[in-house]
């Protein structure tokens, strides 16, 4: 038997109804999956910590003592703000801020902050 362009034509036409419904429901399911997917938010940052002048941070300072205050002054401070990015306090106000349905502790466990020497 040939196959023709009428044949085919004749084919699509018998289930073009199938052909449609098909479509339509790959559509919906594909629709349906998107939206009911949890959105998954991560960021990531670099902080630069510079040393005030007052704590061996000025730009010709060549004194060792006054550039070790200053660096251990830096190191503190950035140990600080990786500890109150975890704080329940701070949390709390995140939470309330972006009406989450979820309590400090567990979203203090989803949250991961440290301080990286260099």
């Amino acid at each position: 038997m040939n196959l023709t362009i009428i044949h085919l034509l004749r084919f699509g036409l018998r289930h073009l109804l199938s052909f449609v419904l098909f479509i339509f429901f790959g559509l919906a399911l594909s629709v349906y999956t998107t939206a009911s997917q949890v959105p998954l938010y991560q960021s990531t940052t670099t902080l630069f910590v510079a040393t005030p002048p007052e704590f061996g941070g000025s730009i010709g300072s060549s004194k060792i003592g006054e550039l070790t205050t200053g660096n251990t002054f830096s190191q503190a401070r950035v140990k600080s703000y990786a500890s109150i990015v975890n704080n329940p306090i701070t949390l709390a106000n995140v939470i309330k801020e972006h009406d989450l349905k979820t309590s400090p502790q567990a979203l203090a466990g989803k949250i991961t902050a440290k301080d990286l020497p260099g």
